[in-house]
């Protein structure tokens, strides 16, 4: 689901997110914690940093870096650097899974599937994280459910920008009115923008929610479609989520 939001997001909107971690390693600019609810909470209940071991790795690789880049190794720097990076990647995926629901009522859940990784080059590399969960029901049509929680700003920016043309009212009814198979509606919900677009013909539904550095993707397939992402959706901890959605 990810590459079509890779190929809609204008090159001139994107950030080298090495150059970033750079950055914020040689103290160019201050690096923002930011934590997440399936991480910050310990069995206790009390709030927690991240694992300690992981963070003393992460550390530890930055230290690495500092002293390659200082010896002049640049090229050792970077390789630390995205080292780092793809650990705390992946203790960032392990915080987007908690936001994948339970199954609603008379589906089945799949295990979340998370990755991670980077895309284009130069002053267009970015990293992105993204978490995603499949719910199915058994029934004649093979109804399924598809939830994916992307952390990217350059892959918001693409759907960041449509957002004024699902916000026109006007827009939404002329949308409708050209294929009358498909209805079209603006999103709001706890902090999150977006829309909402059901067809009756191929029995589909979708949700775009768009935050700062998140979006949320919930489409389905089959009979009782937009029941089915409304259901999901309204599952989703979407205020915690907010927390997380910081730049």
């Amino acid at each position: 689901m990810l590459k079509p939001l890779l190929r809609q997001t204008s090159p001139a909107l994107l950030v080298t997110a090495l150059g970033l971690s750079l950055a914020l390693v040689f103290g160019v600019v201050g690096s923002p914690a930011t934590a997440s609810p399936a991480d910050d909470e310990g069995a206790d209940g009390k709030k927690s940093t991240t694992d300690d071991a992981g963070g003393d790795e992460v550390d530890a690789l930055i230290q690495a870096a500092r002293d390659a880049y200082a010896a002049g190794d640049a090229q050792g720097a970077v390789a630390k650097l995205q080292e780092a990076i793809g650990r705390i990647q992946r203790e960032h995926e392990k915080g987007l899974v908690a936001f994948c629901p339970d199954a609603p009522e008379g589906w089945d859940a799949k295990e979340p599937k998370s990755q991670s990784g980077s895309h284009g080059s130069g002053e267009a590399h970015f990293q992105w994280t993204a978490v995603e969960r499949r719910y199915q029901k058994q029934d004649a049509k093979g109804s399924w459910i598809d939830i994916t929680i992307t952390n990217s700003p350059q892959i918001v920016a693409g759907p960041r920008a449509m957002l004024k043309m699902f916000e026109n009212e006007a827009y939404l009814k002329m949308m409708t009115a050209n294929d009358p198979n498909k209805t079209y509606a603006k999103l709001d919900r706890a902090g999150w923008a977006g829309w909402t677009i059901t067809d009756t013909k191929r029995d589909s539904a979708e949700l775009f929610a768009i935050g700062d550095v998140i979006l949320v993707q919930i489409k389905a397939r089959g009979a009782g479609s937009k029941d089915a992402v409304t259901a999901l959706a309204d599952s989703v901890r979407w205020a915690e989520l907010k927390e997380l959605d910081t730049k």
